[in-house]
């Protein structure tokens, strides 16, 4: 008889574990649409893709650290 991992016996995890798995299915499938820019030679979008992936898309709106950083 197959055990259970004993945390998703923990309904209060449940939440976690999902969200976890939709980041999952959402970074997928920027990979797939990066890899179809590149196959496609299309490498703008796949850097803009890279930039999503990372979490750099938003950079022009706000930034962790100011311009005149040295």
């Amino acid at each position: 008889m197959a055990h259970e991992h004993p945390i998703t016996n923990d309904s209060a995890l449940k939440g976690v574990i999902d969200a976890a798995i939709e980041i999952a299915d959402a970074r997928r499938e920027i990979l797939r649409r990066m890899r179809n820019a590149l196959m496609a030679g299309d490498n703008a979008e796949a850097l803009n893709l890279a930039r999503e992936l990372c979490g750099l898309e938003n950079e022009k709106n706000g930034s962790r650290i100011t311009p005149n950083f040295n």
